[in-house]
């Protein structure tokens, strides 16, 4: 009897363990909704109205939605392609790799997102970050001081699968004869791979339903982290100003160090400064903020009608306001352009141009994930912040226009969009205030202007590229200038957590 209590004893304890193990290795609720396959016909269509939403907007697509979307879209493209151009130069990328990425990830987010109003591409903080990460490589590769001063320089891979210079190497060597491979392409690698990395990263939050992590992210820290990244790109850009070259490298104090040397080369002006080239960014800068300025007073209604204006009391009969505001950075791009080519800027005046833009449809790229270990923790913070400005900006919309957004969906829509666009030559994508704002003031209803602005932008890739070749980087330089004011406005933000909390304000800082 004594010997049965015990058996069954026993039992019972290993089937209490094994419930417990059970337990631990059974996912959460969200998780096992996520991976669990649909079975009927009723779940099939709902998991495919779900995780494809444009089914729902085209199929419910208004016919009137047309003219305002392919306006929109029109809009927005003019102002994708100078951002694309100049976003490159801060990821330390040939110009047409930035269109490139205002091309292919935003054709698959627009068929994956449930924001009809935010417009995704190139932003500078993010642009900045993957510049930072390709800049890491080089450091930790040994490749710094030549690839990042020269993309055309030949590298070399030798037996234990490390990147070398063919010129440290000698003209003669066997590895460099067989190598048809520079820094630009690395970097290149480095760029796709990073954003292979942050799709998987995206796209595995989203699957495992983790969009609510955001609520855990303070207003404070993303004003704060965007306005501190948004001075880094203010730096980054200080040499195509100024037309000067700078040593200072990345490291630690490495905005003191850069503003130190720039103040240095500018005191020996002529010598060390590229008159030419200033002369051409104060012209650019000058010329944006007026059209921005324009574009302010144009937006304010304008009265075109009065009525009982026999007594003192006019009563204004109807309001009429500027369609479509003007594109400032297209303008200086097409001046800029038409300027140096007629001028020759860069044979005359050694001002630096865009340079060659090859014509054709997107080359094939693929991973390289030798450099993961390197970039692991880069991806993780791209994926963090991308999200965090871009859902902020798509439930800002939402609430406006009075729909609803899936922050987990959203999750999807950058993952893949980030993964295929690895493919093709592209790197991480974010949404942008800015550029949603265009869409929103030019009448766009959904996300056919997105797919509308992607057809504009193939154009430029396949045919018109070469039109950009003769363009000043300094430019592009001061598009990214003025483009950072609505960043740096919320330092004022400070005062504003000085008042209400000092903890926000200290997380700020």
């Amino acid at each position: 009897m004594e010997e049965r209590e015990r058996r069954q004893s026993s039992s019972a304890s290993g089937l209490r363990k094994l419930a417990r193990v059970k337990k631990l290795l059974t996912p959460p609720e969200p998780v096992r909704s996520a991976l669990m396959p649909p079975r009927t016909g009723k779940e099939w269509r709902s998991f495919f109205l779900v995780h494809l939403p444009i089914l729902q907007w085209v199929w419910h697509y208004q016919w009137r939605y047309l003219l305002p979307d392919f306006i929109s879209g029109m809009t927005v493209a003019v102002v994708r392609i100078p951002q694309g151009l100049a976003s490159a130069l801060l990821a330390e990328l040939p110009p047409v790799i930035g269109l490139y990425t205002n091309f292919v990830p935003v054709i698959f987010y627009s068929i994956l997102c449930t924001s009809r109003h935010l417009s995704v591409g190139t932003f500078a903080v993010v642009s900045l970050m993957v510049g930072n990460a390709i800049s890491k490589v080089m450091e930790m590769e040994g490749l710094a001081p030549i690839c990042l001063e020269s993309d055309e320089a030949e590298l070399f891979v030798n037996g234990s699968g490390r990147y070398g210079v063919c010129e440290e190497a000698g003209a003669g060597s066997s590895l460099c004869e067989a190598s048809n491979f520079t820094c630009g392409d690395l970097k290149l690698n480095v760029a796709v791979t990073l954003s292979f990395m942050t799709g998987c990263i995206m796209l595995l939050m989203g699957l495992l339903q983790l969009g609510f992590f955001t609520i855990f992210l303070s207003e404070s820290l993303v004003s704060g982290y965007t306005t501190g990244a948004a001075t880094h790109v203010f730096t980054s850009q200080v040499k195509h100003i100024f037309g000067i070259e700078l040593t200072a490298g990345p490291g630690v104090l490495q905005l003191p160090k850069v503003w130190i040397e720039v103040f240095e080369k500018i005191f020996q002006w002529p010598r060390e400064v590229n008159t030419a080239t200033f002369v051409v960014s104060l012209i650019a800068i000058t010329i944006l903020v007026l059209v921005h300025l324009l574009n302010i007073l144009l937006s304010k209604p304008i009265p075109c009608a009065v009525a009982n204006c026999k007594t003192k009391k006019c009563r204004i009969v109807k309001k009429i306001r500027w369609p479509i505001p003007i594109p400032g950075p297209l303008v200086v791009v097409i001046l800029g352009t038409a300027v140096s080519y007629s001028a020759n800027l860069d044979t005359a005046y050694n001002v630096t141009v865009v340079g060659t833009i090859p014509s054709g449809p997107p080359s094939i790229s693929y991973p390289v994930f030798y450099f993961a270990p390197y970039l692991i923790v880069d991806a993780i913070t791209i994926s963090i912040v991308t999200f965090a400005v871009s859902i902020s900006v798509a439930k800002l919309f939402s609430r406006q226009l009075n729909y609803e957004v899936d922050s987990n969906q959203e999750l999807v829509a950058f993952g893949v969009s980030n993964v295929v666009g690895s493919f093709f030559s592209s790197f991480s994508i974010s949404g942008g205030l800015a550029r949603s704002l265009v869409q929103v003031k030019t009448g766009g209803k959904t996300q056919l202007v997105s797919l509308i602005s992607s057809a504009v932008i193939l154009v430029v890739i396949l045919a018109l590229g070469f039109l950009f070749e003769p363009l000043p980087r300094a430019v592009l330089a001061s598009i990214i200038w003025v483009a950072l004011y609505g960043m740096f406005k919320k330092v004022k933000d400070v005062y504003k957590y000085f008042k209400t909390s000092i903890s926000d304000m200290l997380i700020w800082l």
